[in-house]
């Protein structure tokens, strides 16, 4: 009896360690949630010197989306759907156009922002773009490019009451974009 105990005892550890091996009764874990949107937040900081009389009024922004990244929008005019596009921070308000030109087999997608304001706004924050993502893609944050931009301003030079000169000065040298992408 002892002898038939042992074997089957010697038997049934065998089964199960086989049975692990092979993944019977084992659970797999669970593949990762498909991505199926990102969110691109567009920000400025100062690098140079921006006198205290100018103001920032304006940013043309060009973003490149990767492989399988798209926004809403219409086609004629190319304009981006309510929502996709918004001016946020200290540009929230301002005057905003959003124009998307989708992929080709030789150039990525695009989204180029317009954002004006005349009374102004300071650098940070000022625009999110929604994001979807196709299935079957898989983007990484470093899959996003950092945009062109251009940004513009007024320079006030106070000459004395009521005499206010303002110049159009160029900004982009003096500011530097930040972009991040959040992935859900």
């Amino acid at each position: 009896m002892k002898k038939n105990f042992l074997s089957s005892s010697s038997l049934f550890i065998l089964s199960i360690t086989l049975l692990t091996a092979c993944g019977v009764g084992s659970v797999a874990p669970p593949s990762p949630a498909r991505p199926t949107t990102a969110v691109i937040t567009l920000s400025t900081s100062v690098t140079g010197n921006i006198s205290g009389d100018t103001t920032i009024n304006g940013y043309d922004v060009t973003i490149a989306l990767p492989a399988g990244v798209t926004v809403k929008s219409t086609t004629a005019p190319p304009q981006t759907d309510s929502g996709v596009v918004m001016s946020t921070g200290s540009a929230a308000g301002s005057s905003m156009t959003a124009v998307y030109t989708p992929a080709t087999t030789t150039i990525p997608g695009q989204v180029r922002i317009l954002i004006a304001n005349a009374n102004g706004y300071y650098a940070g924050e000022f625009s999110k773009v929604n994001c979807n993502i196709s299935a079957g893609y898989y983007p990484t944050t470093s899959d996003f490019q950092q945009p062109t931009f251009a940004a513009s301003g007024l320079f006030h030079t106070h000459l004395g009451y009521p005499d206010d000169v303002i110049t159009n000065v160029d900004l982009t040298g003096q500011l530097s974009m930040i972009e991040t992408v959040t992935i859900r």
